[in-house]
């Protein structure tokens, strides 16, 4: 019988460690609070807030997104790390731009191809088909 105990890292199954049974103590918190105190182990924070999106919103590929962390620390990360998260769905609302930064490129297309004015429309007229919370 061994006294050696494998554990399983919360966030991330594919890691495991071994430990030595007496040096373990039981942990009477919830799954959220240990996952919360894996993060901090291994000094990874949440994000905070979204600062800005740099780089040609067109290539969505290039993009930085320059974030704010829960530590207060700020830094770029890629656009496909950050654009799967809550705070970036948030910034794409608050932001004119933003909504397509939120978008496939198919739904960007439709989005502009149902946006476009007409030949036999004005301005105005096309402004008055869209739902009050998107006119200008």
């Amino acid at each position: 019988m061994s006294n050696t105990v494998v554990v399983q890292d919360v966030n991330d199954s594919s890691v495991r460690h071994k430990f030595q049974h007496s040096t373990l103590y039981p942990f009477t918190g919830t799954l959220l609070e240990a996952k919360e105190l894996a993060r901090i182990d291994r000094q990874e924070y949440r994000l905070q807030k979204v600062l800005s999106v740099v780089g040609k919103t067109a290539v969505k590929e290039t993009l930085k997104v320059n974030v704010r962390y829960t530590d207060g620390t700020i830094s770029d990360i890629p656009y496909h790390v950050a654009a799967h998260t809550q705070v970036f769905a948030d910034f794409c609302t608050e932001v004119i731009y933003g909504r397509e930064l939120s978008m496939t490129r198919r739904e960007v297309a439709q989005r502009r191809t149902e946006n476009t004015v007409r030949p036999e429309q004005t301005v105005t007229t096309k402004m008055a088909e869209w739902p009050p919370t998107e006119r200008l």
